[in-house]
């Protein structure tokens, strides 16, 4: 989400969240002033900071402090305990991938994620519904590409905010239109198209031929292109503008975690054919059994289950590629933070 800041001029300043603690200047007064931190990272840092071990202290002197408060080393026998050890300690206590990986598939468990993915099925279903309608059809299907592109945002914050260590789903903001919802959805997009280049170039190449496009090609060329796809995502959302033209870098990230990296491209695969298959699979058993006279009432319940599973698989999705990025970023060969 965006960074709203007022200047000591009266500027209203709008940053992106990775902006929080680097130094900006004010375009109005040319202030240089320091971006606040959204209250929900503060209160994440004060919870993931290493705990202070309640020890009798040998020494009478302090070297750090927390919260404005004087903190004496922590000492175990008459050695201070290194700050490294206690953090190596919090990282140890903190869930692995695989267990934060497998709890995602759970996340409409929480109250307000279940709220957002219902919000975001019932607005789909009901634009479906407004678009069968003879007068409001036309301007419903105006509607959509706006709805279109709001979702592909939302589901690219889902990445940026399960990265900066959020499992809480929030309704993505319209402050700030192009910042919060076009510029988002540009990258998204962007990032799959990318990702299908080889399966489009190998499928423009072959369809040139007499017998049409070689699909036994175009197929294997896009599985390839799809690989890389979460790494583009996680370039554009966290590092804004990498790693898309540095194919070693790419290599190298994914080589970086290849069993992690093989979970997260496995259910992107498996998302996208969920997706993409649900919605007919569901029709086609309606018109098998009502025929082409099937009751509007089980059209649309067909429609829900679909929008349903579709809305649930990308979210999934999207926390994973979220995970692997906060689980693993140590061993990038990028840095974004």
């Amino acid at each position: 989400m965006a960074i709203h800041h007022e200047c000591s001029c009266g500027a209203h300043i709008t940053l992106p969240t990775l902006s929080a603690g680097r130094r900006a200047r004010c375009k109005s007064c040319g202030l240089v002033f320091r971006v606040p931190r959204p209250q929900w990272q503060i209160e994440a840092a004060v919870a993931c900071a290493p705990a202070i071990e309640e020890i009798d202290c040998l020494r009478p002197e302090v070297n750090f402090t927390r919260n404005g408060t004087v903190i004496p080393p922590p000492l175990v026998g008459s050695r201070a305990v290194p700050r490294k050890t206690l953090a190596a300690r919090a990282v140890a206590d903190r869930p692995s991938f695989w267990e934060d990986a497998a709890k995602s598939f759970l996340f409409f468990a929480s109250s307000n994620n279940l709220a957002i993915l219902v919000m975001i099925c019932l607005v789909q279903l009901v634009l479906l519904g407004l678009s069968s309608l003879p007068l409001v059809g036309l301007f419903t299907w105006l509607i959509w590409p706006t709805f279109g592109m709001w979702l592909f945002a939302f589901y690219f914050h889902v990445v940026v905010e399960t990265a900066q260590g959020d499992d809480e789903l929030s309704a993505l903001g319209m402050s700030d239109i192009w910042e919060d919802m076009f510029w988002p959805s540009i990258r998204f997009v962007g990032c799959l198209l990318i990702a299908l280049a080889p399966g489009i170039a190998v499928g423009m190449i072959t369809s040139s031929k007499a017998e049409g496009v070689a699909w036994d090609l175009v197929m294997p060329a896009v599985a390839f292109g799809m690989l890389f796809w979460p790494v583009l995502v996680l370039g554009a959302a966290i590092g804004r503008t990498l790693p898309i033209r540095a194919l070693p870098i790419l290599v190298r990230t994914v080589a970086a975690t290849p069993g992690p990296y093989l979970a997260v491209c496995v259910l992107v695969g498996v998302a996208g054919f969920v997706a993409t298959q649900t919605t007919t699979s569901m029709m086609a058993l309606v018109t098998r059994i009502f025929g082409q006279s099937a009751p509007l009432g089980v059209v649309m319940a067909a429609y829900a289950i679909g929008t349903v599973v579709e809305t649930y698989t990308c979210i999934v999705v999207m926390r994973q590629i979220g995970l692997y990025y906060r689980h693993y970023k140590e061993r990038f060969p990028w840095g974004a933070e």
